[in-house]
């Protein structure tokens, strides 16, 4: 796992609030279009009130450093995890409920686990 970019992801998560973040989908803009790819990311998806999960915030707050494709094989690839790695953390196979009552401050307690 790159290090380095899970430490700016955790900064990252802990700048934003809860109403930000949702495991249930990988980007929601205000207007509750949702998003799968990179591609359909704007560069200023954060600060339109888009909402997102661990990969979502990865692909709206590293636009530029992540390569295309599916939002989750991007935010695995920038990650530096395998494919099952990263779809295990943003589908929250690491806590036992639902997706939707998986909290900010939950996930990032998560992340915190996997420092090395």
């Amino acid at each position: 796992m790159n290090q380095q970019n899970l430490s700016r992801l955790i900064d990252h998560l802990r700048a934003i609030e809860q109403h930000q973040f949702n495991m249930e989908i990988f980007v929601q803009r205000p207007d509750y279009e949702e998003l799968d790819y990179v591609f359909e990311v704007e560069p200023n998806e954060l600060d339109c009130g888009s909402v997102a999960c661990i990969a979502g915030h990865i692909v709206m707050k590293f636009r530029d450093e992540v390569e295309g494709g599916s939002i989750s094989d991007a935010a695995g690839i920038w990650l530096g995890m395998s494919s099952s790695d990263a779809l295990g953390l943003f589908l929250g196979h690491w806590v036992l409920k639902p997706r939707s009552e998986i909290t900010l401050t939950e996930t990032i307690e998560h992340l915190e686990t996997l420092r090395t």
